[in-house]
């Protein structure tokens, strides 16, 4: 059966066709039709062992046979099932054409994007499922089926986005490797819109902006969305990925957001435990550290510390205005080149928000700390190099 006929083609798809021989070499199937003979390409054709189960798949094919969609964004992923958890077998390119073979007879909701899923033939042979959110209905020549089609996706492209809750892509990368900043990582962080109110919020770790809008459509770019009123231009990047341009204080900003659906109060309560975990390590042969050159600290199981004889480390290590009260806490991560040689990394958090860092390994009868520079501490916590020139402080244990 015919799926997918070549432009100017006298055949029309859904066609059932006397098989006259195959060539794996060309890649082509040849046909009778019209009482000629015609090579067709193998990719745009569904071959079956008899008439009677073509015509049964020519029955289920019927409503799609003339039904034709184009990507609307680059990258768009055809999938192996109509789950957007399966394995990718393609990307579309933005534009790129494709058979509609089939659909879903329910709309699925993904990630809070609710649509169909199209069962769906590349031009090269390549078949899945591509959910529908990104897909335009188009003739067979390509061309969109009418403006009022165009709008009416826009609308609910539109409406798509701001319905969504979107989140800092950071939040994909943290979450994969484990390292969870939770002054970065949080529900208060990501990019809503309110589509009754006609506006949009970014909130991010260091700022918040609201932006309202009068309209929108589409630019030069067809995957960008301008909008009216507004210094405000989202570029969809994939199906769960968006691209925010803004003005930001006189200046222009660009924020990527995905959609991340994953529980965070989850991920967030597993870090703290982490984080408890690592504190009832530190304590486990006592809660008292001494030195001989840097006096001696008591440490209870929340991590209040009272140190004293500190003086030697000020003020290069510890602040002048330190005066022995801090809280340590765990909310930093060693790179993996770092794990052989180090446990972890321990913070200590003064009056008026002050911090100082080491990195640590706990040894059989105390720990060794190393003075950490804050230069060396990246945005998300994570510290990937030691001290050209370590500083290196050793306490015992004893308990108090």
């Amino acid at each position: 059966m015919l799926l997918w006929p070549e432009t100017d083609s006298a055949l029309t798809a859904g066609d059932i066709l006397p098989v006259l021989e195959t060539s794996r070499l060309q890649d082509t199937v040849t046909v009778q039709a019209g009482g000629e003979r015609v090579a067709l390409p193998a990719a745009r054709l569904s071959l079956f062992e008899s008439e009677s189960a073509a015509r049964q798949f020519q029955e289920r094919f019927s409503p799609w046979r003339d039904a034709y969609a184009r990507s609307l964004i680059t990258a768009l992923p055809i999938r192996t099932t109509a789950d957007r958890t399966s394995t990718r077998v393609y990307r579309l390119r933005d534009g790129e054409v494709v058979k509609i073979l089939n659909r879903n007879d329910e709309p699925s909701d993904e990630a809070g994007l609710v649509d169909y899923w199209y069962h769906v033939l590349t031009d090269n042979g390549v078949t899945g499922w591509v959910f529908g959110r990104n897909l335009e209905l188009v003739s067979a020549g390509g061309r969109a089926l009418s403006p009022r089609d165009d709008r009416d996706r826009l609308e609910r492209l539109v409406q798509d986005i701001a319905t969504a809750t979107w989140r800092p892509d950071y939040f994909v990368e943290m979450n994969r490797t484990g390292r969870i900043n939770l002054e970065r990582f949080s529900p208060r962080y990501g990019f809503f819109g309110n589509p009754d109110e006609r506006r949009f919020e970014i909130v991010m770790p260091a700022y918040r902006r609201e932006i309202a809008y009068q309209d929108f459509s589409t630019g030069a770019n067809a995957q960008a969305i301008r909008f009216h009123g507004a210094d405000l231009t989202i570029e969809m990047r994939s199906e769960d990925r968006l691209r925010v341009t803004f003005l930001l204080n006189d200046r222009q900003r660009t924020e990527d957001f995905v959609l991340f659906p994953q529980d965070i109060g989850e991920i967030i309560q597993a870090e703290r435990t982490r984080r408890q975990q690592r504190m009832e390590e530190l304590l486990l042969r006592g809660n008292g550290l001494i030195s001989t050159a840097f006096g001696s600290m008591e440490i209870t199981e929340r991590g209040s510390v009272s140190w004293e004889g500190y003086e030697r480390l000020v003020p290069d290590i510890l602040p002048p205005q330190f005066e022995g009260n801090a809280t340590l806490e765990f909310p930093l991560f060693i790179a993996d080149n770092l794990f052989n040689r180090y446990d972890g990394a321990l913070r200590f958090t003064m009056r008026g928000g002050v911090t100082t860092s080491f990195l640590y390994t706990i040894t059989d009868d105390g720990v060794r700390l190393v003075y950490l520079p804050d230069s060396l501490i990246s945005e998300n916590n994570v510290i990937r190099s030691e001290p050209a020139t370590p500083v290196i402080l050793f306490f015992r244990y004893y308990q108090t």
